[in-house]
C-alpha cells in the first residue's frame, strides 16, 4: 500500500484550489498536503481542524466530499506527524485513513 494519494484520485476542482495556494507559497517545501479518508459522515470542518490542532496549524482544509478531505498544514514536519498518528486510529467510530498527497504528477 502505497504512503501518497496518486494525483489522478484528487478531484479537479479540489486540484485547483490546492495548487493555487502552492503557487502562493513558491519556494516552500512539498509534503504539507494530507489526504484524510474514511471520515464520519457527520463530521464538520471544525471537528476536522479541531482534531489536526494537536499537531500543528492547520492553513486549508478542502470541501469534504463524501468521506474524505484534503487537509494542508503549514509545516511539513507537522503534516508528517498528523499523517503518523492519525492513519488507521479510531475517531468517532471509523478507521481513518490519512496518508500525504501530492499534487505533482511525478510521484
Amino acid at each position: 500500500m502505497s504512503n501518497y494519494v496518486h494525483p489522478s484520485e484528487i478531484p479537479d476542482d479540489i486540484r485547483r484550489q490546492l495548487e493555487d495556494k502552492r503557487r502562493e507559497k513558491l519556494g516552500q517545501e512539498e509534503g504539507n498536503l494530507i489526504y484524510i479518508g474514511n471520515l464520519p459522515l457527520q463530521v464538520t470542518e471544525d471537528d476536522i481542524k479541531e482534531v489536526f490542532a494537536d499537531y500543528g496549524y492547520v492553513e486549508f482544509i478542502s470541501k469534504k466530499i463524501g468521506r474524505y478531505v484534503y487537509v494542508y498544514m503549514t509545516n511539513p514536519n507537522e503534516a508528517q506527524k498528523a499523517v503518523s498518528s492519525l492513519n488507521e486510529a479510531e475517531w468517532m467510530g471509523c478507521t481513518l485513513i490519512a496518508r500525504k498527497a501530492a499534487l505533482l504528477d511525478s510521484v
